[in-house]
Protein backbone atom coordinates (compact mmCIF):
# COMPACT_ATOMS: atom_id res chain seq x y z
CA UNK A 1 0.00 0.00 0.00
CA UNK A 2 1.32 3.45 -0.93
CA UNK A 3 -0.52 6.90 -0.05
CA UNK A 4 0.58 10.04 -1.46
CA UNK A 5 -1.13 12.18 1.87
CA UNK A 6 -4.50 13.15 3.02
CA UNK A 7 -5.06 17.02 2.25
CA UNK A 8 -5.96 18.77 -0.77
CA UNK A 9 -5.22 17.52 -4.01
CA UNK A 10 -5.12 19.14 -7.28
CA UNK A 11 -7.78 18.04 -9.64
CA UNK A 12 -5.84 18.51 -12.56
CA UNK A 13 -3.13 16.03 -11.42
CA UNK A 14 -4.83 12.85 -10.96
CA UNK A 15 -4.06 10.95 -13.80
CA UNK A 16 -0.10 12.18 -12.90
CA UNK A 17 -1.00 10.61 -8.92
CA UNK A 18 -2.99 7.57 -10.52
CA UNK A 19 0.03 6.86 -12.38
CA UNK A 20 2.98 7.35 -9.51
CA UNK A 21 1.05 5.20 -7.13
CA UNK A 22 0.99 2.23 -9.91
CA UNK A 23 4.65 2.69 -10.17
CA UNK A 24 5.40 2.64 -6.71
CA UNK A 25 2.84 -0.49 -5.94
CA UNK A 26 4.32 -2.12 -9.38
CA UNK A 27 7.45 -2.58 -6.91
CA UNK A 28 5.72 -5.07 -4.83
CA UNK A 29 6.01 -7.13 -7.63
CA UNK A 30 9.42 -7.77 -7.03
CA UNK A 31 9.17 -9.01 -3.32
CA UNK A 32 11.51 -12.11 -3.29
CA UNK A 33 11.66 -13.51 0.11
CA UNK A 34 15.38 -14.31 1.33
CA UNK A 35 16.01 -18.05 2.17
CA UNK A 36 17.68 -16.88 5.20
CA UNK A 37 14.28 -15.70 6.61
CA UNK A 38 14.27 -17.64 9.69
CA UNK A 39 11.08 -15.39 11.59
CA UNK A 40 13.78 -14.55 14.01
CA UNK A 41 14.19 -17.66 15.42
CA UNK A 42 18.03 -17.02 16.15
CA UNK A 43 19.00 -15.41 19.29
CA UNK A 44 20.62 -12.54 17.80
CA UNK A 45 18.32 -10.73 15.47
CA UNK A 46 19.38 -10.45 11.80
CA UNK A 47 18.32 -7.52 9.68
CA UNK A 48 19.30 -8.96 6.65
CA UNK A 49 16.82 -11.91 6.90
CA UNK A 50 14.17 -9.32 5.87
CA UNK A 51 16.11 -7.70 3.16
CA UNK A 52 13.53 -8.73 0.71
CA UNK A 53 10.97 -6.78 2.32
CA UNK A 54 13.53 -3.52 3.15
CA UNK A 55 14.59 -3.16 -0.80
CA UNK A 56 11.19 -3.37 -1.75
CA UNK A 57 10.68 -0.54 0.66
CA UNK A 58 13.33 1.32 -0.91
CA UNK A 59 12.71 0.96 -4.70
CA UNK A 60 8.56 2.08 -4.34
CA UNK A 61 9.19 4.67 -2.10
CA UNK A 62 12.11 6.38 -4.26
CA UNK A 63 9.70 6.25 -7.07
CA UNK A 64 6.97 8.63 -4.69
CA UNK A 65 9.88 10.45 -3.27
CA UNK A 66 11.37 11.23 -6.64
CA UNK A 67 8.39 12.95 -7.70
CA UNK A 68 8.13 17.01 -7.49
CA UNK A 69 4.73 16.41 -6.44
CA UNK A 70 5.35 15.15 -3.40
CA UNK A 71 5.88 17.23 -0.46
CA UNK A 72 9.18 14.91 0.37
CA UNK A 73 12.73 14.90 -0.87
CA UNK A 74 13.22 17.36 -4.05
CA UNK A 75 10.28 19.52 -4.08
CA UNK A 76 9.76 19.92 -0.87
CA UNK A 77 7.84 22.44 1.62
CA UNK A 78 10.89 25.38 2.17
CA UNK A 79 11.46 25.90 6.08
CA UNK A 80 11.64 29.35 7.55
CA UNK A 81 14.79 29.92 6.28
CA UNK A 82 14.53 28.68 2.92
CA UNK A 83 15.72 25.04 3.39
CA UNK A 84 14.84 21.78 3.03
CA UNK A 85 13.90 19.88 5.62
CA UNK A 86 12.30 15.95 5.69
CA UNK A 87 11.90 13.59 8.49
CA UNK A 88 11.38 10.20 8.09
CA UNK A 89 10.61 6.47 9.55
CA UNK A 90 11.03 3.01 9.37
CA UNK A 91 8.73 -0.04 11.11
CA UNK A 92 9.70 -3.26 10.39
CA UNK A 93 7.32 -5.82 12.13
CA UNK A 94 8.75 -9.76 12.04
CA UNK A 95 7.04 -12.19 13.50
CA UNK A 96 8.56 -14.63 15.86
CA UNK A 97 8.37 -17.62 17.34
CA UNK A 98 10.36 -17.14 19.94
CA UNK A 99 9.61 -14.62 22.71
CA UNK A 100 12.28 -15.04 24.98
CA UNK A 101 14.89 -13.76 22.02
CA UNK A 102 14.38 -10.38 22.89
CA UNK A 103 17.86 -8.72 23.56
CA UNK A 104 17.62 -6.76 26.86
CA UNK A 105 19.39 -3.62 25.19
CA UNK A 106 16.91 -3.64 22.07
CA UNK A 107 14.83 -0.80 21.69
CA UNK A 108 12.04 -2.75 20.89
CA UNK A 109 8.43 -3.82 21.45
CA UNK A 110 7.92 -7.28 21.67
CA UNK A 111 4.62 -9.47 22.92
CA UNK A 112 6.16 -13.20 22.21
CA UNK A 113 4.60 -12.90 18.43
CA UNK A 114 6.26 -10.09 16.94
CA UNK A 115 9.51 -7.86 17.11
CA UNK A 116 9.50 -4.08 15.95
CA UNK A 117 12.59 -3.02 14.79
CA UNK A 118 12.43 1.05 14.36
CA UNK A 119 14.10 4.39 13.00
CA UNK A 120 13.30 7.83 12.87
CA UNK A 121 15.59 10.20 10.96
CA UNK A 122 15.10 13.85 11.40
CA UNK A 123 15.72 17.03 9.52
CA UNK A 124 17.19 14.97 6.32
CA UNK A 125 18.25 16.66 3.54
CA UNK A 126 18.42 14.24 0.81
CA UNK A 127 16.55 13.72 -1.91
CA UNK A 128 15.21 10.14 -1.09
CA UNK A 129 14.59 10.42 3.07
CA UNK A 130 13.25 6.69 3.78
CA UNK A 131 16.42 5.53 1.89
CA UNK A 132 18.00 7.48 3.77
CA UNK A 133 15.87 6.39 7.24
CA UNK A 134 16.84 2.83 5.89
CA UNK A 135 21.23 3.56 6.28
CA UNK A 136 20.08 4.85 10.21
CA UNK A 137 18.55 1.72 10.62
CA UNK A 138 21.04 -0.81 9.02
CA UNK A 139 23.63 1.49 10.79
CA UNK A 140 21.87 0.77 14.07
CA UNK A 141 21.49 -3.13 13.88
CA UNK A 142 25.50 -3.09 12.58
CA UNK A 143 28.87 -3.43 14.36
CA UNK A 144 28.00 -0.84 16.43
CA UNK A 145 24.83 -2.79 17.90
CA UNK A 146 27.20 -4.65 19.58
CA UNK A 147 28.52 -1.67 22.68
CA UNK A 148 25.08 -2.67 24.49
CA UNK A 149 23.90 1.14 24.21
CA UNK A 150 20.07 1.68 24.02
CA UNK A 151 19.06 2.35 20.25
CA UNK A 152 18.26 6.05 19.94
CA UNK A 153 14.29 6.66 19.52
CA UNK A 154 15.43 9.84 17.16
CA UNK A 155 18.52 10.78 15.21
CA UNK A 156 19.32 13.99 13.73
CA UNK A 157 20.95 13.81 10.45
CA UNK A 158 24.02 15.86 10.23
CA UNK A 159 24.80 14.86 6.97
CA UNK A 160 24.94 17.85 4.45
CA UNK A 161 22.80 16.05 1.80
CA UNK A 162 21.82 17.43 -1.47
CA UNK A 163 22.39 20.86 -2.41
CA UNK A 164 19.65 20.43 -5.29
CA UNK A 165 16.69 19.68 -3.53
CA UNK A 166 14.74 23.15 -4.02
CA UNK A 167 12.74 22.98 -6.63
CA UNK A 168 11.79 26.23 -8.96
CA UNK A 169 7.93 26.05 -7.65
CA UNK A 170 8.91 25.60 -4.02
CA UNK A 171 10.97 28.75 -4.21
CA UNK A 172 8.90 31.54 -5.95
CA UNK A 173 6.09 30.33 -3.14
CA UNK A 174 8.59 30.75 -0.72
CA UNK A 175 9.58 34.20 -2.19
CA UNK A 176 6.50 35.38 -2.72
CA UNK A 177 4.94 35.01 0.59
CA UNK A 178 8.00 35.20 2.80
CA UNK A 179 7.18 38.45 4.02
CA UNK A 180 3.39 37.68 5.36
CA UNK A 181 4.24 33.65 6.15
CA UNK A 182 0.62 33.03 4.75
CA UNK A 183 -0.12 31.21 1.32
CA UNK A 184 -3.44 31.80 -0.51
CA UNK A 185 -5.69 29.41 -0.77
CA UNK A 186 -5.71 29.42 -4.32
CA UNK A 187 -1.93 28.79 -4.48
CA UNK A 188 -2.47 25.53 -1.61
CA UNK A 189 -4.85 23.69 -4.47
CA UNK A 190 -1.63 23.46 -5.96
CA UNK A 191 0.64 22.22 -3.38
CA UNK A 192 1.17 19.26 -1.47
CA UNK A 193 1.46 19.43 1.67
CA UNK A 194 1.36 15.88 3.40
CA UNK A 195 2.91 12.72 4.47
CA UNK A 196 3.59 10.10 2.25
CA UNK A 197 3.73 6.40 3.41
CA UNK A 198 4.57 2.63 2.41
CA UNK A 199 3.32 -0.33 3.87
CA UNK A 200 4.08 -3.48 2.48
CA UNK A 201 3.62 -7.42 3.77
CA UNK A 202 5.32 -10.40 2.96
CA UNK A 203 3.25 -14.21 2.86
CA UNK A 204 5.34 -15.16 6.61
CA UNK A 205 3.30 -12.29 8.37
CA UNK A 206 6.50 -10.02 8.30
CA UNK A 207 5.09 -5.69 7.63
CA UNK A 208 7.30 -3.26 7.27
CA UNK A 209 5.77 0.66 7.09
CA UNK A 210 7.49 4.24 6.09
CA UNK A 211 6.45 7.70 6.43
CA UNK A 212 8.26 10.47 4.74
CA UNK A 213 7.75 14.13 4.76
CA UNK A 214 8.85 17.89 4.44
CA UNK A 215 6.69 19.57 6.91
CA UNK A 216 4.57 22.24 6.23
CA UNK A 217 5.56 25.44 4.24
CA UNK A 218 7.49 28.31 6.37
CA UNK A 219 7.83 25.36 9.39
CA UNK A 220 10.72 26.68 11.91
CA UNK A 221 13.92 25.44 11.97
CA UNK A 222 14.44 21.92 13.36
CA UNK A 223 10.53 21.03 14.08
CA UNK A 224 9.85 17.17 14.15
CA UNK A 225 7.29 16.60 12.53
CA UNK A 226 4.92 12.82 12.49
CA UNK A 227 6.47 11.47 9.54
CA UNK A 228 9.96 10.56 12.06
CA UNK A 229 7.45 9.61 14.97
CA UNK A 230 6.92 5.92 14.81
CA UNK A 231 3.25 5.06 16.41
CA UNK A 232 1.91 8.62 15.01
CA UNK A 233 2.11 8.59 11.18
CA UNK A 234 2.53 4.50 10.83
CA UNK A 235 2.55 1.26 12.97
CA UNK A 236 2.01 -2.14 12.51
CA UNK A 237 0.53 -4.96 14.90
CA UNK A 238 0.22 -8.75 14.91
CA UNK A 239 -2.05 -9.55 18.16
CA UNK A 240 -5.24 -11.72 18.59
CA UNK A 241 -4.76 -13.66 15.26
CA UNK A 242 -4.92 -10.50 13.27
CA UNK A 243 -2.35 -8.52 11.42
CA UNK A 244 -2.55 -5.09 10.61
CA UNK A 245 -0.82 -1.63 9.52
CA UNK A 246 -2.20 2.11 9.39
CA UNK A 247 -1.18 5.15 8.11
CA UNK A 248 -2.14 8.82 8.61
CA UNK A 249 -1.32 11.75 7.62
CA UNK A 250 -2.82 15.36 7.59
CA UNK A 251 -2.33 17.61 10.73
CA UNK A 252 1.25 16.67 12.03
CA UNK A 253 0.58 17.59 15.46
CA UNK A 254 -2.48 16.47 16.32
CA UNK A 255 -1.36 12.92 14.51
CA UNK A 256 1.54 13.30 17.02
CA UNK A 257 -0.90 14.35 20.27
CA UNK A 258 -3.15 11.21 19.75
CA UNK A 259 -0.38 8.91 18.66
CA UNK A 260 -3.00 7.89 16.11
CA UNK A 261 -1.40 5.00 14.03
CA UNK A 262 -0.39 2.81 16.65
CA UNK A 263 -3.93 3.84 18.92
CA UNK A 264 -5.90 3.11 15.90
CA UNK A 265 -3.95 -0.37 15.53
CA UNK A 266 -4.92 -1.52 18.99
CA UNK A 267 -8.30 0.05 19.29
CA UNK A 268 -9.55 -2.42 15.90
CA UNK A 269 -8.17 -5.50 17.33
CA UNK A 270 -9.11 -4.63 20.77
CA UNK A 271 -12.75 -4.37 19.24
CA UNK A 272 -13.38 -6.08 16.05
CA UNK A 273 -14.44 -9.13 17.64
CA UNK A 274 -17.23 -8.20 19.84
CA UNK A 275 -18.26 -4.84 17.47
CA UNK A 276 -21.02 -5.36 15.07
CA UNK A 277 -19.06 -2.39 12.96
CA UNK A 278 -17.07 -2.83 9.89
CA UNK A 279 -13.35 -2.07 10.23
CA UNK A 280 -13.47 1.59 9.08
CA UNK A 281 -16.16 2.52 10.78
CA UNK A 282 -14.24 0.72 13.87
CA UNK A 283 -11.52 3.45 12.27
CA UNK A 284 -13.91 6.22 12.19
CA UNK A 285 -15.01 5.50 15.87
CA UNK A 286 -12.08 5.21 17.38
CA UNK A 287 -10.54 8.34 15.97
CA UNK A 288 -13.79 10.38 17.20
CA UNK A 289 -13.12 9.01 21.23
CA UNK A 290 -9.56 9.46 20.57
CA UNK A 291 -9.95 13.21 19.59
CA UNK A 292 -11.96 13.65 22.62
CA UNK A 293 -10.10 13.22 24.70
CA UNK A 294 -6.92 14.61 23.46
CA UNK A 295 -5.78 18.04 23.59
CA UNK A 296 -5.55 19.18 19.78
CA UNK A 297 -3.59 22.15 18.21
CA UNK A 298 -5.77 22.83 15.85
CA UNK A 299 -9.81 24.26 15.52
CA UNK A 300 -10.83 21.35 13.74
CA UNK A 301 -10.19 17.62 13.24
CA UNK A 302 -8.08 17.22 10.22
CA UNK A 303 -6.36 13.95 9.39
CA UNK A 304 -6.51 10.85 7.46
CA UNK A 305 -6.06 7.17 8.23
CA UNK A 306 -5.58 4.54 5.40
CA UNK A 307 -4.25 1.11 6.20
CA UNK A 308 -5.11 -2.97 6.14
CA UNK A 309 -5.90 -5.92 8.20
CA UNK A 310 -5.89 -9.19 7.53
CA UNK A 311 -8.42 -11.71 8.79
CA UNK A 312 -8.05 -15.03 8.13
CA UNK A 313 -6.88 -15.22 4.64
CA UNK A 314 -8.62 -11.77 3.39
CA UNK A 315 -7.42 -8.52 3.57
CA UNK A 316 -9.43 -5.52 4.57
CA UNK A 317 -8.58 -2.45 2.77
CA UNK A 318 -9.66 0.93 4.26
CA UNK A 319 -9.34 4.57 4.69
CA UNK A 320 -11.01 7.31 6.88
CA UNK A 321 -10.44 10.97 6.30
CA UNK A 322 -11.50 14.65 7.39
CA UNK A 323 -9.60 16.21 4.78
CA UNK A 324 -10.65 17.14 1.14
CA UNK A 325 -8.99 14.57 -0.06
CA UNK A 326 -6.78 11.43 0.15
CA UNK A 327 -5.12 9.38 -2.61
CA UNK A 328 -3.72 5.53 -1.88
CA UNK A 329 -2.89 2.81 -4.01
CA UNK A 330 -2.59 -0.83 -3.75
CA UNK A 331 -1.74 -4.20 -5.13
CA UNK A 332 -1.65 -7.55 -4.32
CA UNK A 333 1.10 -10.21 -5.31
CA UNK A 334 -0.29 -11.76 -8.70
CA UNK A 335 -3.18 -9.45 -8.39
CA UNK A 336 -3.85 -5.79 -10.45
CA UNK A 337 -3.28 -2.52 -8.81
CA UNK A 338 -6.10 -0.14 -7.72
CA UNK A 339 -6.36 3.63 -6.81
CA UNK A 340 -8.20 5.46 -4.64
CA UNK A 341 -8.48 8.94 -4.74
CA UNK A 342 -11.55 9.50 -2.50
CA UNK A 343 -12.86 12.96 -1.66
CA UNK A 344 -14.86 14.77 1.20
CA UNK A 345 -17.59 17.64 0.36
CA UNK A 346 -18.01 17.83 4.07
CA UNK A 347 -14.45 18.96 5.19
CA UNK A 348 -13.76 18.05 8.85
CA UNK A 349 -16.21 15.01 9.36
CA UNK A 350 -14.62 11.64 8.95
CA UNK A 351 -15.75 10.05 5.56
CA UNK A 352 -14.48 6.10 5.49
CA UNK A 353 -14.68 3.56 3.20
CA UNK A 354 -13.06 -0.22 2.84
CA UNK A 355 -12.52 -2.55 0.32
CA UNK A 356 -12.18 -6.89 1.03
CA UNK A 357 -9.39 -7.86 -1.32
Amino acid sequence: MVHLGAGRHSVSNREIFKSLLEKSCNELNEIVESKDNDRCDDVKFKLSSYDHLLSTLQKSSKIVEDSPLTNTGYGSSLNIEGQVECDSNILLTVVSDKGDNKDDDDNEDSDGNYRNIQASLCSIRNKYPISRCLESLKHQYGPESKLGITKPVFVIDHNSGDSDLISAKSLKIYNTYKQDLQIDEQQEEELITDTVGVSISDSWGNMVSSSSSGGNFFKPKGRIGCAAIVGSSNYNLIQNGYSISIMCSGNGEDIISMDLARFLCYYIVEKIESSTLSVSQLCKEGIIKHSKKTILKANNLYIGCCGYIKINDRYVIFIVHSTESFIVGYKQLGAGFKAIQTENKNKFSLKNIEFFV
